[in-house]
């Protein structure tokens, strides 16, 4: 069985802050590299990521940057599979989150995992269900998937 996934920028932000073993949100980036997950990532997402680092001094004064090298090589190649949107329809309250409801639809993603409240509230949208990090979690587990350190 694998299931199609995207990490919302705060889930990847998070786990490049503190990448230690033990937290939820590195668990859920490792099962993310493995077989059974497909690890989709719009080039939208890889910008916003890189942006944020680049331009926030919080992150720059807490992420090193052969962390940020590494992650953006491999991100990367995952970002260049997808074609980008041409137009990306309103689904949620805020206009620049849409792009990963619309990436999450038109690749069959099952799961946009996030901690962003104006995507939680939405829940499901088709296929696509949206669910927090902690959720997220539970649900490897109980499929199975989870990778344990």
């Amino acid at each position: 069985m694998t299931i199609k996934v995207i990490l919302d920028a705060n889930v990847f932000l998070s786990y490049l802050l503190a990448p230690v073993t033990e937290r939820t949100i590195t668990m859920i980036v490792a099962a993310c590299f493995t077989e059974e997950i497909d690890l989709i990532v719009p080039p939208e997402l890889l910008a916003e990521i890189v942006e944020k680092l680049q331009s926030k001094r919080y992150f720059r004064e807490r992420v090193p940057q052969e962390l940020i090298t590494n992650f953006v090589e491999q991100m990367t190649l995952l970002a260049a599979s997808l074609a980008p949107l041409e137009t990306i329809p309103a689904f949620s309250r805020d206009p620049d989150d849409d792009y990963l409801i619309a990436y999450g639809l038109l690749n069959d993603v099952d799961y946009l995992v996030t901690g962003d409240l104006d995507l939680l509230i939405l829940k499901q949208i088709q296929q696509l269900k949206i669910v927090r990090p902690q959720a997220f979690l539970d649900i490897l587990i109980e499929l199975g998937l989870y990778v344990s350190f």
